[in-house]
């Protein structure tokens, strides 16, 4: 805008002369002045503090202000431009500062407001968020992903537990506690025996200062893969099995066996020696059939064997630092015996389910 002035002279007897009139150049809006301001909210990680500021444009209307966040006196780029912070984890321990400068629709710049907040960043209680279970599959090791917030972290505790009905639990494994050498601390290796049960893990945040958090669980049901399905069913269909293993009952002694199902019992045999199997190649693959699971088995130096019964297990032996290792109760005796990998370990463990005749619901439909 321009101002206009007119001036009229006027003599001692009250005559008017001409009137002249003087117009100024257009009037500019004066700086932006901050006129108050306020920063609201706690300072506790997790927590979003407000830049509350009320500013006279002098004339004009707000333009693009500039505002900028510090931490400790360092930038923080990510927060440029917005009147909001959220304060993180990085933030814990440190001071929040802002600078603001005003600036109205011509672009003209105000005094800048510095200020940095004595309150420090304090950590929220420690807490776990998402947590869940991922790779919860029979044989295969169940990992329990979660969210770790409030502070840095310290050694948070892990438990395992597994339940057959989805209401009584037992532990599975004793708790494990995050560090640095115990990677696994949150991995937990299940088992044929988890098959259909319901798996929980219960997660104890724990900061680096001992400070401990409120126990969160989260559970999964433990069924099988499509591939061992698969092949559970084709042994189910065979009607008999057998396994090369090795018999570690006596640790002076290590014997090569061969350990059979057949629906009605279990057998474990003194392993062939090279010049019965190669005399075997000799015979027609029915023939040889017969031999190993016919009247000819009786010729077998027969080790041990068993019915089955309620006194019949087979259980997979954990934390034993020995990979594939099983402990077979042939109702009479028992045997340690080692197969080549885990992987066997869990299909002689299923199968022995199935020829047991127990869970084969759970085994060809979980």
């Amino acid at each position: 805008c321009c101002i206009k002035g007119v001036v009229t002279p006027v003599s001692a007897s009250l005559e008017q002369g001409l009137p002249v009139e003087l117009v100024s150049d257009p009037v500019k809006s004066g700086p932006p002045t901050v006129l108050d301001w306020t920063l609201e909210g706690l300072m506790v990680e997790g927590a979003t503090i407000d830049l509350e500021i009320s500013v006279d444009y002098r004339g004009s209307r707000e333009g693009h202000d500039k505002v900028s966040w510090f931490r400790d006196d360092e930038a923080v780029p990510e927060a440029r431009g917005s009147l909001s912070y959220d304060l993180g984890l990085e933030d814990v321990g440190k001071h929040i500062g802002f600078k603001y400068t005003p600036v109205n629709h011509e672009a003209l710049e105000g005094r800048t407001v510095y200020h940095t907040d004595d309150r420090m960043v304090m950590p929220q209680d420690p807490k776990v968020t998402g947590i869940r279970l991922e790779n919860c599959y029979i044989g295969r090791p169940v990992k329990c992903v979660y969210e770790y917030i409030g502070g840095v972290e310290g050694r948070t505790e892990v438990e395992w537990f597994k339940s057959e009905d989805g209401v009584n639990f037992v532990s599975v494994r004793s708790m494990a506690v995050r560090s640095p050498a115990n990677e696994g601390y949150a991995t937990y290796r299940s088992c044929a025996d988890d098959l259909h049960c319901v798996l929980q893990c219960q997660v104890t945040p724990v900061r680096h200062d001992g400070r401990k958090g409120t126990m969160t669980s989260t559970m999964a049901l433990c069924v099988m893969t499509k591939k061992l399905r698969a092949e559970m069913h084709a042994i189910l269909k065979e009607g008999i099995k057998g396994w090369n293993v090795e018999d570690r009952t006596n640790a002076d002694q290590v014997l090569h066996a061969h350990l059979l199902f057949t629906a009605h019992k279990l057998m474990l045999l003194k392993h062939r020696t090279e010049t019965d199997a190669s005399h075997r190649t000799k015979d027609r693959p029915e023939d040889r059939q017969k031999k190993l699971y016919g009247k000819a088995i009786q010729k077998e130096a027969i080790i041990v064997k068993g019915t089955w019964g309620d006194k019949t297990t087979i259980e997979t032996v954990r934390d034993s630092g020995d990979a594939g290792l099983v402990r077979v109760d042939f109702g009479k005796e028992t045997k340690m015996l080692k197969v080549r990998s885990t992987h066997l370990q869990l299909t002689l463990a299923l199968a022995f389910r199935i020829y047991q005749g127990m869970a084969i619901y759970d085994i060809c439909f979980a």
